[in-house]
Parts: structure tokens; C-alpha cells; sequence
């Protein structure tokens, strides 16, 4: 039973994990960029690009991890196709099927978690 509930269990907390880092940074940069005396400033223009490098570096390496989990699943299936002989293996069979899909998204999502988690860590550390 643990393995099948072992990408639901790792998306969960990607996704809470993303989420609370997420809201932490946007309300930061949001605070820092509203001050109306660096309106323009250099300071603001490096944290403008700060935030689109990032993005676009997340993006890039979340599609790579999932290209890489989507090339691995034709040999994961039929693995996972090789216990389909009773209803149980079948059953397990597709349980196996929703934890690969699940573990693309994974993938996809950690590159953007990791660089989240690090600017909530660099603007808290500005902060003091």
C-alpha cells in the first residue's frame, strides 16, 4: 500500500510546499517594488529581471524533468502491465498507471518548488 500512495503523498506537499513559498515571495517583491521613492530604480530593474530569469529557468527545467519521466514510461508500463493477470494485478496495474502520471507532475513542479523556496530565503534574509 505505501507505494501506491507514494506520488500522491510527494505531490501534496510540493504543492503546499509551493504554494506557502509562493505567497511569501509575491507579497514581498509586491511590498518591495510598491515603494513609490525607487520607482524605476536599478535596484527594481534587477528584480524585475530576477523574477523573469527565474521563472523561465523554472519552466525550462520542470518540461525537461517531465520530458524525462514521459520517455521512462513506455518501460514503466509495461512493467507495470506484467501483473495484470488476476483482477488484484489489473487493479494494481492501474493504480501504477496514476502513480507514473502523478510522478510527471512531480517532476515538473520541483524546479519551480526549489526556486521558490530560495527566493522566500534571499527576501527573508534581505529583510533583516
Amino acid at each position: 500500500m505505501p507505494a501506491r500512495t507514494k506520488q500522491a503523498r510527494i505531490a501534496a506537499k510540493l504543492a503546499a510546499d509551493t504554494g506557502a513559498a509562493s505567497l511569501s515571495v509575491m507579497s514581498s517583491r509586491l511590498f518591495a517594488l510598491s515603494d513609490p521613492r525607487e520607482f524605476g530604480s536599478a535596484r527594481q530593474q534587477r528584480e524585475v529581471k530576477r523574477m523573469v530569469d527565474e521563472k523561465m529557468a523554472a519552466g525550462v527545467g520542470g518540461w525537461m524533468a517531465a520530458a524525462t519521466e514521459m520517455s521512462l514510461m513506455p518501460y514503466r508500463i509495461m512493467q507495470s502491465g506484467s501483473k495484470s493477470g488476476t483482477f488484484g494485478g489489473g487493479l494494481e496495474s492501474w493504480m501504477t498507471l496514476g502513480n507514473l502520471w502523478l510522478g510527471v507532475g512531480n517532476a515538473a513542479l520541483r524546479p519551480a518548488r526549489k526556486a521558490v523556496v530560495a527566493n522566500r530565503s534571499r527576501l527573508n534574509r534581505s529583510k533583516k
